[in-house]
């Protein structure tokens, strides 16, 4: 009874979470049809919204490489149709929704403990953390000497390794450790391989990139200047987001994070002029537009793996060393 009762309620908080998010795509799209800009600059923000879906592509790859780096397996076809699909309720005031909506959906598609679902979930967040630090590196440090790029790739790379040293040595904690394993019912925990956890970093420094591209083709097209603003627009952009992922109680940084950014990008004189409260509008518009095709578009891609794919489910919750 309690498992149907689960199922039900994760159905009803995809459905719930859903409807907000097309509520969030129709109120962004009102706002940005009140912009009225040129048919010209139109097709360079479809360009862009093409752009943003390939961004939110990454989250997808790495939750399935942070998957085989504590050795769980789930095919990809089963996350392509179950990872965008499952982190919508987060539309739901409260990020936590989310979470549990993904743990739910591994729980019902894989089997896959509560506790192992929720300490990758603890990786994952982990590994955003560290790829918004190495942006921010690479963002705000004035180097002088002549290798200052060597300075950069060496203090980022030090950065992620005391990063996942942090992760492997809290997963050791004895009274930490015992618990999980107790509630986990397996025989070990291990922790994220270095190589692994690495790809992870650079993929999500990858995802900040395009999005600081984004941000920057933005302001290019509003003001016709060069894209002069990247690679701070990255830092912006990820600086943004963190704020409105603490921000715990309002759905998805609505507001936020578009408050936030704004502020971000007055402290650039080249934009002073421009309406940063309409740039952040239309960069809310474009990234929920670009979501909502990846939805649809890993839907299909999952559906022709499985229909050429028809190999059975390997148990995930067999931990491998």
């Amino acid at each position: 009874m309690a498992l149907k009762s689960r199922k039900v309620l994760y159905r009803l908080g995809l459905a719930f979470g859903l409807g907000l998010f097309l509520y969030q795509i129709v109120t962004s799209y009102k706002a940005f049809d009140q912009l009225r800009v040129s048919p010209d600059v139109l097709i360079g923000f479809f360009l862009l919204c093409l752009l943003a879906t390939s961004a939110q592509i990454l989250p997808t790859l790495i939750w399935g490489i942070l998957m085989r780096s504590i050795g769980t397996y789930l095919p990809w076809r089963e996350i392509l149709r179950g990872y965008p699909l499952s982190f919508l309720p987060r539309y739901i005031p409260g990020s936590i929704w989310g979470y549990l909506s993904r743990s739910e959906w591994l729980r019902n598609r894989a089997e896959m403990n509560y506790i192992i679902s929720t300490y990758l979930s603890i990786i994952e967040m982990w590994v955003v953390f560290c790829s918004i630090g190495v942006v921010m590196i690479f963002s705000f440090w004035q180097g002088e000497s002549k290798f200052w790029w060597l300075q950069l790739i060496l203090l980022a790379l030090i950065g992620i390794i005391i990063s996942w040293w942090a992760i492997r040595y809290l997963i050791r904690i004895p009274s930490i450790r015992k618990r999980m394993l107790a509630a986990s019912q397996t025989d070990d925990l291990p922790s994220p391989l270095f190589a692994y956890y690495l790809l992870a970093v650079l993929m999500y420094v990858v995802m900040w990139i395009l999005y600081g591209i984004v941000l920057s083709a933005i302001l290019a097209l509003l003001t016709e200047r060069d894209m002069s603003l990247l690679p701070g627009a990255s830092a912006y952009f990820a600086i943004s987001w963190l704020v409105g992922f603490l921000a715990l109680i309002i759905p998805s940084g609505i507001g936020v994070r578009e408050m936030v950014l704004a502020s971000l990008l007055t402290v650039s004189p080249t934009y002073s002029t421009v309406n940063m409260a309409a740039v952040a509008v239309i960069m809310r518009f474009l990234l929920v537009s670009g979501e909502f095709l990846w939805i649809g578009l890993s839907q299909v891609i999952s559906r022709c793996m499985q229909r050429f794919n028809k190999k059975p489910l390997k148990d995930p919750t067999k931990l491998q060393h």
